[in-house]
């Protein structure tokens, strides 16, 4: 089964599942150096499982990965090309082996980084990183939207580590599923430092 990977970059996306190194290739049309998804075949039906979920179930899967539709993947992909991204100068990059670090690029004299405590800071040490590349995302997307941006991540946030470390999959173990609900509001969050700066966007509206 043809799986697609939404993280966006240039290039291939490995990810490693119990032993097994999966590549991610880009999208059919995409050109070099382009930032785009990335889609590879995966027949273990546990892998299938972790990435995906089991919806007769009720569990979930993976944030960033669902099943590749071309038409569908195409049209994003022109769409995406007439978009100019305010996220340019943006990357999620692997920190000391042990997690990811959000880092903001866009002052070269001002190089910014944030971890999983939601707040930006000059220094990387003592930053307590992100356990998964898509965390990452996840949280700039939400502190983007609080900053008053787009809500989407558009193509130009990829920049950056050019493989998504995921933990290795327990097939016989069902996965736990925890959600962070906004009191205020209802929206659920799948991280907790995600809906923190949620609360944020709403203390500052009172």
């Amino acid at each position: 089964m043809l799986i697609e990977c939404l993280v966006k970059r240039a290039g291939i996306t490995s990810v490693p599942l119990a032993g097994i190194n999966y590549i991610f290739q880009p999208i059919l049309g995409a050109k070099k150096d382009e930032l785009t998804t990335s889609v590879c075949d995966i027949n273990t039906e546990a892998h299938l499982k972790y990435l995906l979920g089991d919806p007769e179930k009720g569990i979930s899967g993976r944030p960033g990965f669902r099943v590749y539709d071309e038409e569908r993947s195409q049209k994003e992909l022109v769409e995406s090309r007439k978009t100019n991204s305010p996220f340019k100068g943006f990357a999620v990059q692997k920190y000391l082996e042990s997690g990811y670090l959000v880092t903001d690029l866009r002052k070269k004299d001002h190089v910014r980084y944030a971890g999983s405590d939601g707040n930006w800071t000059a220094q990387r040490t003592n930053l307590i990183p992100f356990q998964s590349e898509i965390q990452a995302y996840e949280w700039l997307k939400e502190e983007m939207t609080f900053e008053g941006q787009p809500e989407e991540i558009k193509e130009d946030v990829g920049i950056g580590v050019h493989e998504e470390e995921a933990p290795e999959p327990e097939p016989q173990a069902e996965p736990v599923n925890k959600e962070y609900v906004c009191k205020v509001c209802g929206k659920i969050f799948t991280i907790a430092v995600a809906l923190a700066g949620h609360l944020r966007s709403h203390s500052k509206k009172e």
